[in-house]
């Protein structure tokens, strides 16, 4: 009896992400949730994008199947929209983003800090933008401006809801 061989490829499942913009809703509002790491995508909803808009009332959990495009292999990946009821002004004030830098002034070293993602622009007093940088709650975001010349600059954010500007020092 002769012997043979077998090859047998095993694919890896993929990775899915989802995010949700904005990360918390009030009871009304809608919600872009994204999903990434596959080629095709299947909402619990019935969409077939990666990108749904959503308006729960309350907290609810999606679900979306991804697949692989070139191998077949699918994966599912949950997420809960956060839902509150945001009833008077108190309850609209906790939601404004919440944004803190220190030291300030500072030799150029500042660590930035928000409760939520946002984008910030790094503004100079020409108006120019010299810097951008990205935030999360998780990562409290430590930004490195020791290369900037002395100096008095703006930190710009507007992310759909509240306009942000603050002031840093930079003086070495």
């Amino acid at each position: 009896m002769g012997t043979g061989s077998l090859s047998v490829v095993v694919y890896s499942l993929p990775s899915l992400t989802v995010v949700s913009t904005p990360t918390l809703l009030c009871s009304g509002q809608s919600a872009k949730l994204t999903a990434s790491g596959a080629g095709t995508y299947t909402w619990s909803s019935g969409a077939t994008t990666n990108t749904i808009s959503v308006s729960p009332t309350v907290t609810t959990t999606y679900s979306v199947t991804g697949q692989n495009s070139s191998t077949g292999c699918a994966n599912i990946a949950s997420f809960t929209q956060s839902v509150t009821t945001c009833t008077g002004i108190e309850s609209l004030a906790a939601h404004e983003p919440v944004l803190s830098i220190y030291p300030n002034p500072s030799k150029g070293d500042f660590t930035i800090a928000s409760d939520r993602e946002i984008t910030l622009s790094l503004v100079n007093n020409l108006g120019q933008v010299v810097k951008t940088v990205s935030i999360n709650a998780s990562t409290n975001y430590k930004a490195d401006i020791s290369n900037l010349a002395n100096g008095i600059y703006s930190i710009l954010s507007d992310d759909g809801r509240q306009a942000i500007k603050q002031k840093i020092v930079v003086a070495r």
